[in-house]
């Protein structure tokens, strides 16, 4: 700036404010706010003092809004901010950019270091945390009968569910031996056996005011709680260790008994949309079941049809398989054989006849010598014949004979029952002969068929020929 003889008022709090940014800065201090002012913009505008003097702070609407507790007179806090001139009135004045409560730096360095303490313990684990009772019989409330905790949460549960047994037990939640009360309520209501869910909680408050739910005394006792146990302590933006160590969190009591019951009206109306779910699906099943059904009766018809196919081949192939039975061949052979034989005889005697009359009626005719004589050639030639005759026949036999026999042998070497004598093996599935590794798979049921009984096996590998 400048210099000039004579400053104007602006010109000098431009300086003022200059001067005190560039050789002041930010600083810290502590006081007691003895005035209090709120702007509709959010601003705070406070008068803070000690036993001597006094000064203005402002507190922009952006920071008071982050703050976790309410500004009030009487209160008396630790803060830092940049000091400056207030141009229109020429005011000295502080912009206050952090508050914190006298005392709570110390409080809160105490409270990181249990926190850690007890993280590493395992007293956070989420896997350690216990499920809530969806309809719990009875629930205990650790909290001062005084405070508007008890209220807040006996209104929420009348209106949800007004047959919920509570117990209370009235303990004091700030100041000295307030944990050691909270931490023997705990253990008091469990070893009752008389609820199976606890509400832990206050009001909000300062950290000093909430200190006793930070204290290792009281996360212990509700970590040993066999009980599951929801922690109600302070605002939504209020956090204690109680609240890590907990079960469950609400950020309010009136939210926390909304966590223990659920709402009547709730119940009833998923009731009726369970029994609407219930019904639809009753229809779906009894509809596939009809389905069902019908499919049976299709896949029994399908199984009886191809039942009586199988059973008319098989028929058929027994048919087949019984006219080419050796015994059923070679008896068959004999019915020709002696058919063929009885037909010779027939045709051998019918000549013999024949000739006999012949010759009687040419005996007539000639005298007896040259009859003699006529019949001695004839009795040659018939002689002979019967000797071509009989050879005739011989060979015949002889030739069917062996046919038969070279058939026998044939039907021997084709006949099961020899080449499983010889060291062989059939092998049947599902009464069926198998030939091939294609006709079967990997578990398969085989029976073995040998010369001196039969055996069952299951198919473990399967190696194709190459």
């Amino acid at each position: 700036m400048q210099k000039k003889e004579y400053l104007s008022i602006s010109e000098l709090t431009n300086l003022l404010n200059l001067t005190l940014e560039d050789y002041i800065g930010e600083i810290g201090f502590c006081g007691e706010i003895s005035e209090i002012t709120r702007a509709s913009s959010g601003h705070c505008y406070l008068t803070l003092k000690d036993e001597m003097s006094q000064i203005s702070a402002v507190v922009w609407s952006s920071k008071a809004k982050t703050l976790r507790f309410a500004l009030d007179k009487g209160l008396k806090i630790n803060c830092r901010g940049k000091p400056n001139v207030y141009t229109r009135s020429g005011r000295l004045q502080v912009v206050l950019s952090s508050i914190e409560l006298a005392g709570e730096g110390d409080l809160q360095k105490k409270f990181e270091a249990l926190k850690k303490k007890l993280e590493a313990e395992g007293l956070f684990a989420i896997e350690r945390k216990r499920p809530l009772p969806f309809f719990p019989k009875a629930l205990g409330i650790v909290s001062s009968a005084q405070g508007a905790v008890i209220h807040d949460i006996m209104v929420r549960l009348q209106e949800r569910m007004p047959q919920l047994k509570v117990y209370l037990v009235d303990v004091r939640v700030q100041g000295i031996g307030a944990a050691e009360e909270i931490a023997a309520a705990i253990k008091y209501l469990e070893k009752s056996g008389l609820v199976d869910v606890m509400i832990v909680g206050r009001g909000g408050g300062s950290l000093e005011d909430l200190w006793a739910f930070n204290e290792e005394i009281v996360c212990r006792a509700i970590f040993s709680s066999s009980i599951p146990i929801i922690s109600a302590v302070g605002h939504e933006v209020d956090f204690t260790l109680a609240d890590f160590v907990a079960d469950k969190r609400a950020p309010t009591p009136t939210a926390a008994a909304e966590m223990v019951v659920p709402k009547r009206s709730d119940l009833l109306q998923q009731i009726a949309e369970y029994e609407r779910r219930f019904l639809e699906v009753e229809r779906i099943v009894r509809e596939k079941q009809q389905d069902l059904d019908l499919y049976v009766q299709k896949l029994e018809q399908v199984v009886r049809r191809n039942f009586e196919d199988k059973q008319q081949q098989l028929t058929r192939i027994s048919l087949q398989i019984a006219r080419y039975e050796p015994s059923n061949i070679i008896r068959l052979l004999q019915n020709k054989l002696e058919l063929a034989k009885n037909k010779l005889i027939s045709l051998t005697t019918a000549c013999i006849k024949e000739k006999a009359s012949g010759a009687a009626l040419w005996a007539t005719k000639i005298s007896t010598e040259r009859l003699k004589e006529s019949l001695s050639q004839k009795n040659i030639t018939i002689v002979r014949a019967e000797q071509v005759l009989s050879s005739s026949v011989k060979n015949i036999f002889s030739r069917s004979a062996q046919v038969l026999h070279a058939n026998e042998m044939r039907l021997q070497s084709l006949n099961p029952e020899k080449i499983v004598q010889r060291g062989f093996a059939i092998i049947y599935k599902d009464s069926k002969v198998t030939s091939s590794v294609d006709q079967v798979e990997k578990g398969s049921s085989l029976t073995i068929r040998l010369k001196d009984g039969r055996v069952q096996t299951i198919v473990q590998n399967i190696e194709a020929k190459i």
